[in-house]
C-alpha cells in the first residue's frame, strides 16, 4: 500500500489530467470511445436486420412464373455470416501487427463500399440467386 499525503490526493481529483484520448482531454475523450463503439456495433448488427426485410424482399420481387425462394433471398446473409466468420482469425492476427483504429477504419471502408456496389443498379447480376432475371 502507497503512502498518499491527503494534499497529492486533492491535488489529483482537483487538477486536470494530462491523460488525452483522440486529442481531447480524457473526461470527454472517453465519451467519443461510447459513441464510436455504439456505432460499430450498430454496423455489425445491421446483417441481422437482414431477417426482417427478407419476406417483404421475396413478395416485392416474386411473380406467379417466377417465385423468389427463401433460399434466394437468404444468399446476401449467408455469404456475409461466412465471410464475417472466415476473416475474424485473420483479423485477430493482423490486429496485433496494426493498431485497431487502422484496422476499423479499413473493415468500415470494406463495407461502406459493399454497400454502395450492392445498390447499384447492375448489382443483382452478381448475386448467385439471380434475382436480375426478374427484370
Amino acid at each position: 500500500m502507497t503512502n498518499v499525503t491527503p494534499e497529492a490526493k486533492s491535488r489529483a481529483i482537483h487538477e486536470p489530467s494530462e491523460v488525452t484520448v483522440f486529442g481531447l482531454p480524457d473526461h470527454t475523450g472517453r465519451w467519443l470511445f461510447v459513441f464510436v463503439g455504439l456505432i460499430i456495433n450498430i454496423c455489425l448488427g445491421t446483417v441481422y436486420a437482414w431477417s426482417v426485410f427478407r419476406g417483404p424482399i421475396a413478395r416485392q420481387f416474386s411473380t406467379a412464373e417466377i417465385p423468389i425462394t427463401a433460399k434466394q433471398t437468404l444468399w446476401p446473409f449467408m455469404l456475409f455470416l461466412a465471410v464475417f466468420t472466415a476473416l475474424m482469425p485473420i483479423a485477430g492476427r493482423i490486429i496485433q501487427k496494426v493498431h485497431p483504429r487502422i484496422l476499423s477504419l479499413v473493415g468500415s471502408v470494406i463495407v461502406c463500399a459493399g454497400w454502395i456496389v450492392t445498390a447499384q443498379p447492375g448489382a443483382s447480376a452478381l448475386c448467385p440467386c439471380n434475382v436480375s432475371r426478374i427484370a
